[in-house]
Protein backbone atom coordinates (compact mmCIF):
# COMPACT_ATOMS: atom_id res chain seq x y z
CA UNK A 1 0.00 0.00 0.00
CA UNK A 2 1.66 3.19 -0.95
CA UNK A 3 1.64 6.61 1.15
CA UNK A 4 -1.54 8.60 -0.54
CA UNK A 5 -3.34 5.01 -0.06
CA UNK A 6 -2.88 4.33 3.43
CA UNK A 7 -4.18 8.30 4.33
CA UNK A 8 -7.47 7.70 2.10
CA UNK A 9 -8.41 4.67 4.15
CA UNK A 10 -7.68 6.35 7.50
CA UNK A 11 -9.53 9.35 6.21
CA UNK A 12 -12.69 7.06 4.98
CA UNK A 13 -12.37 4.71 7.33
CA UNK A 14 -11.20 6.56 10.74
CA UNK A 15 -13.15 10.08 10.68
CA UNK A 16 -16.94 9.07 9.90
CA UNK A 17 -16.63 7.66 13.32
CA UNK A 18 -14.93 10.65 14.85
CA UNK A 19 -16.89 12.94 13.61
CA UNK A 20 -20.26 11.08 14.58
CA UNK A 21 -18.62 10.36 17.99
CA UNK A 22 -18.63 13.89 18.65
CA UNK A 23 -14.48 13.43 19.44
CA UNK A 24 -13.20 14.97 15.90
CA UNK A 25 -13.30 18.17 17.43
CA UNK A 26 -11.16 17.18 20.41
CA UNK A 27 -8.85 16.03 18.21
CA UNK A 28 -8.83 18.68 15.73
CA UNK A 29 -8.64 21.89 18.30
CA UNK A 30 -7.82 20.11 21.55
CA UNK A 31 -10.92 21.13 23.57
CA UNK A 32 -14.58 22.00 23.70
CA UNK A 33 -17.30 24.16 25.39
CA UNK A 34 -17.29 21.47 28.25
CA UNK A 35 -13.36 21.43 29.00
CA UNK A 36 -12.07 22.84 31.66
CA UNK A 37 -10.12 26.39 30.76
CA UNK A 38 -9.98 27.56 34.33
CA UNK A 39 -9.87 26.63 37.77
CA UNK A 40 -10.35 28.78 40.41
CA UNK A 41 -8.64 28.27 43.74
CA UNK A 42 -9.96 29.14 47.43
CA UNK A 43 -9.33 28.21 51.32
CA UNK A 44 -12.13 25.69 50.79
CA UNK A 45 -11.44 23.75 47.07
CA UNK A 46 -11.18 24.87 43.47
CA UNK A 47 -14.20 25.99 41.60
CA UNK A 48 -13.65 25.07 37.79
CA UNK A 49 -14.91 26.65 34.70
CA UNK A 50 -15.25 25.74 30.82
CA UNK A 51 -16.52 28.65 28.45
CA UNK A 52 -19.91 27.28 29.03
CA UNK A 53 -19.71 28.10 32.42
CA UNK A 54 -18.15 31.85 31.70
CA UNK A 55 -20.08 32.63 29.22
CA UNK A 56 -23.63 31.59 31.87
CA UNK A 57 -21.78 34.57 33.41
CA UNK A 58 -22.90 38.43 33.42
CA UNK A 59 -20.59 39.39 30.27
CA UNK A 60 -18.62 42.95 29.61
CA UNK A 61 -17.01 43.90 26.46
CA UNK A 62 -14.73 47.18 25.52
CA UNK A 63 -12.58 47.61 22.03
CA UNK A 64 -9.06 48.48 22.97
CA UNK A 65 -5.89 48.51 21.11
CA UNK A 66 -2.77 46.80 23.40
CA UNK A 67 0.95 46.34 23.34
CA UNK A 68 0.77 42.69 22.23
CA UNK A 69 -1.97 42.77 19.59
CA UNK A 70 -2.26 44.85 16.43
CA UNK A 71 -5.34 47.96 15.83
CA UNK A 72 -7.77 47.92 18.27
CA UNK A 73 -9.74 44.53 19.06
CA UNK A 74 -13.12 44.30 21.18
CA UNK A 75 -12.67 41.84 24.13
CA UNK A 76 -15.32 39.91 26.17
CA UNK A 77 -15.74 38.07 28.88
CA UNK A 78 -16.92 37.88 32.48
CA UNK A 79 -15.47 40.52 34.70
CA UNK A 80 -12.79 38.79 37.21
CA UNK A 81 -14.85 40.07 40.04
CA UNK A 82 -18.16 38.48 38.94
CA UNK A 83 -16.16 35.19 38.35
CA UNK A 84 -14.32 35.48 41.78
CA UNK A 85 -18.04 35.93 43.80
CA UNK A 86 -19.13 32.97 41.31
CA UNK A 87 -16.02 30.95 43.13
CA UNK A 88 -16.91 32.09 46.48
CA UNK A 89 -13.36 33.85 46.75
CA UNK A 90 -12.89 35.67 49.94
CA UNK A 91 -10.93 39.06 47.80
CA UNK A 92 -7.96 39.18 48.94
CA UNK A 93 -4.51 39.09 46.91
CA UNK A 94 -4.77 36.71 43.81
CA UNK A 95 -2.06 34.41 42.25
CA UNK A 96 -3.22 33.63 38.58
CA UNK A 97 -0.79 31.22 36.75
CA UNK A 98 -0.61 31.07 33.02
CA UNK A 99 -0.14 27.93 30.77
CA UNK A 100 3.51 28.25 30.62
CA UNK A 101 3.60 28.43 34.67
CA UNK A 102 4.02 32.66 34.81
CA UNK A 103 1.95 33.74 37.27
CA UNK A 104 1.76 37.50 39.07
CA UNK A 105 0.10 38.14 42.09
CA UNK A 106 -2.97 40.61 41.73
CA UNK A 107 -3.23 43.52 44.26
CA UNK A 108 -7.24 43.57 45.36
CA UNK A 109 -7.12 47.45 44.14
CA UNK A 110 -6.27 46.20 40.79
CA UNK A 111 -9.97 44.46 40.87
CA UNK A 112 -13.10 46.88 40.14
CA UNK A 113 -16.61 45.56 39.82
CA UNK A 114 -16.55 45.40 35.73
CA UNK A 115 -12.48 46.01 34.97
CA UNK A 116 -10.45 43.27 34.17
CA UNK A 117 -12.07 40.93 32.08
CA UNK A 118 -11.24 37.35 31.70
CA UNK A 119 -11.39 37.38 27.83
CA UNK A 120 -13.09 34.27 26.25
CA UNK A 121 -13.30 36.03 22.82
CA UNK A 122 -11.55 38.55 20.60
CA UNK A 123 -13.57 40.86 17.94
CA UNK A 124 -16.32 37.68 19.17
CA UNK A 125 -14.68 34.61 18.64
CA UNK A 126 -12.76 32.12 20.74
CA UNK A 127 -9.35 31.77 20.56
CA UNK A 128 -6.72 29.45 21.11
CA UNK A 129 -3.22 29.03 22.47
CA UNK A 130 -1.47 29.60 19.71
CA UNK A 131 -3.14 33.33 19.98
CA UNK A 132 -2.31 33.32 23.79
CA UNK A 133 -5.81 31.99 24.86
CA UNK A 134 -8.15 30.61 25.25
CA UNK A 135 -8.47 33.06 28.47
CA UNK A 136 -6.43 36.42 29.30
CA UNK A 137 -6.74 38.89 31.66
CA UNK A 138 -7.85 42.41 29.52
CA UNK A 139 -8.36 45.98 31.03
CA UNK A 140 -9.50 48.60 29.07
CA UNK A 141 -6.04 50.31 28.18
CA UNK A 142 -7.28 53.16 25.89
CA UNK A 143 -9.95 54.07 28.57
CA UNK A 144 -7.84 55.92 31.13
CA UNK A 145 -4.53 56.81 32.04
CA UNK A 146 -4.49 54.34 34.98
CA UNK A 147 -5.00 51.35 33.10
CA UNK A 148 -1.38 52.33 31.32
CA UNK A 149 1.31 51.40 33.64
CA UNK A 150 3.75 48.71 34.19
CA UNK A 151 2.00 47.47 36.87
CA UNK A 152 -1.50 46.46 35.05
CA UNK A 153 0.53 45.14 32.03
CA UNK A 154 2.81 42.56 34.34
CA UNK A 155 -0.73 41.89 35.49
CA UNK A 156 -2.30 40.80 32.46
CA UNK A 157 -1.76 37.03 31.77
CA UNK A 158 -2.61 35.33 28.85
CA UNK A 159 -2.76 31.60 28.62
CA UNK A 160 -4.89 31.68 31.89
CA UNK A 161 -5.12 28.27 33.67
CA UNK A 162 -5.66 28.96 37.32
CA UNK A 163 -6.43 31.99 39.80
CA UNK A 164 -5.58 31.21 43.40
CA UNK A 165 -6.70 33.31 46.40
CA UNK A 166 -3.25 33.93 48.56
CA UNK A 167 -4.25 32.27 51.18
CA UNK A 168 -4.79 29.19 49.57
CA UNK A 169 -1.47 29.25 47.92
Amino acid sequence: MNRKTTRRTFVTLLCPGLITNGLFQSVAYGQTSESVLLKVHGTTGGTPYSLDDLDALPQQSFATGTVWTTGVKTFSGPALADVLVASGSDGGALRLQAANDYSVILPPTMIEASVPIIVTRIDGKTFGLRESGPLWLMFPYDSDDQYQSESIYAASIWQLTDIFSEASG
